[in-house]
């Protein structure tokens, strides 16, 4: 078949297939879960829910929050509510009703407790501290938190194929729909959903995702915390093979196209879910201008791997 006829049939296909991972809320995420999930093989009648894109900052300066081309405006979370010592990472104040577009770091104090609720989904979130948080990652449906208790709402902004990503140190948290908790701290993570189901994917490609359900509670140690460097890193080399293999998609190849597509948007997830959790742990364990600077780099393996392959330039 000439290459220009491939091309334009790549397009289309590739395409149909990437959108699942572009976002948390696109449909058609049930095909992606089945690939994803095929090499840890959980049991079949609950497989893991493939979750969406993720990024973080420590000021608004450090990292510029991501706009959907779907919309002219910021997308993200409004502050519902708050209570306590709330501030962002430098110290400012933060009242309810701010717009969290995924460039604010919030800090709670003990005791605080805010409120969020993103603005296009209905998605609602309760944060109390002490905690450190991104929410709304990249205007998405998203959380990257390093320390804190999280409380999800069943029910708000459930759609098909919507699903919830939430970066730890311990790994990343996803879900559909949920009552659940998530506690944070440095020492350990405890996973509960009271409602519904959660799912734990660890760092560690050897160690299939977890399902959490049914008021049974899931717990990570501190010997299975991720360290802020190295999960820097696996995110970094997830992000350039991913970016690698889309380029790939434009070359003349035996393989057939759908089985390198597929690949693709494999090895995209897996690099979500790692930044994800790099990020997370870095909010954890790092401060001031050092963590400033990570969370730049964590940016950068983020627009590498969520770039889509393009025939110009």
């Amino acid at each position: 078949m000439p290459f220009g006829v491939a091309l334009g049939r790549w397009r289309v296909g590739y395409l149909v297939m990437l959108l699942p991972a572009l976002g948390c809320d696109e449909a058609g995420t049930a095909a992606q879960a089945r690939e994803a999930t095929a090499v840890s093989a959980p049991p079949r009648q609950a497989r893991p829910p493939e979750v969406g894109v993720a990024h973080g900052s420590a000021t608004a300066s450090a990292v510029a929050p991501v706009v959907s081309p779907r919309s002219s405006a910021p997308r993200g979370c409004r502050l519902m509510s708050a209570s306590g010592e709330v501030s962002q990472a430098a110290g400012q104040p933060i009242h309810p009703g701010a717009m969290l577009t995924g460039s604010q770091l919030l800090e709670l104090g003990v005791g605080a407790k805010v409120h969020v609720k993103h603005v296009e989904s209905g998605r609602e979130w309760t944060v109390e501290g002490p905690a450190r948080l991104v929410p709304c990652a990249g205007g998405e449906e998203e959380i990257f938190l390093g320390q804190g208790t999280l409380r999800t709402e069943l029910g708000a902004g459930v759609r098909p194929g919507a699903q919830v990503l939430i970066g730890t140190p311990f790994g990343s948290v996803g879900y559909a729909d949920a009552r659940a908790e998530l506690v944070v701290t440095e020492r350990e993570l405890r996973l509960v959903a009271n409602a519904g189901e959660a799912w734990l994917t660890p760092a560690d490609p050897a160690v299939p995702p977890m399902r959490v359900s049914g008021n049974k509670p899931l717990r990570r140690s501190e010997r299975e915390r991720l360290a802020a460097a190295p999960a820097l890193a696996s995110c970094a080399r997830a992000a350039t093979e991913s970016e690698n293999q889309a380029k790939a998609l434009l070359l003349p190849s035996n393989q057939a196209l759908g089985e390198r597509a597929s690949a693709h948007v494999r090895e995209r997830q897996r690099a979500r879910s790692l930044c994800a959790s790099a990020a997370a742990a870095v909010l954890q364990q790092t401060r001031g201008e050092e963590l400033a600077a990570r969370l730049r780099e964590l940016e950068a393996h983020r627009a590498s791997w969520r770039r889509v392959p393009s025939s110009k330039g």
